[in-house]
């Protein structure tokens, strides 16, 4: 099971570097030639997808959860969630993210988020992919 667990973060860790690039801890515009991927594929230079796992939930009240999640790269975000959906720890989060028109990340808002799968499911299909 550990090594399982070890398995999954290693593939999630890999797949998140290579698909969702977002989540970069330096500053968007670093030099005038190079542009990250955040921003130049973003929705008026502003919004872009990011998906993180769900590492801890807080509940706030009987209604409202905070939920926080941590990127590949060790970027953490918090988003509250008043909906009745049932966050578990090790859950996928597919975001919506706001930067805030600033060039770092630490400001970046989590504007949506939604359930995408869980780590045993995400192992279930690399372990069909072979």
């Amino acid at each position: 099971m550990k090594r399982k667990l070890i398995k999954t973060i290693a593939t999630i860790t890999l797949a998140s570097i290579t698909i969702f690039t977002s989540c970069v801890p330096v500053p968007a515009n670093v030099n005038a030639s190079y542009t990250p991927p955040t921003l130049k594929y973003a929705l008026n230079k502003r919004f872009y997808p990011l998906t993180g796992i769900v590492t801890n939930i807080f509940h706030l009240t009987s209604k409202e959860d905070q939920i926080t999640i941590t990127c590949a790269n060790g970027n953490i975000f918090q988003f509250r969630d008043d909906t009745e959906s049932c966050w578990d720890v090790g859950d996928l989060a597919s975001c919506m993210m706001d930067n805030n028109g600033t060039k770092y990340v630490t400001d970046d808002k989590v504007i949506t988020a939604m359930y995408a799968g869980s780590l045993e499911q995400l192992e279930a299909q690399c372990s069909n992919a072979k």
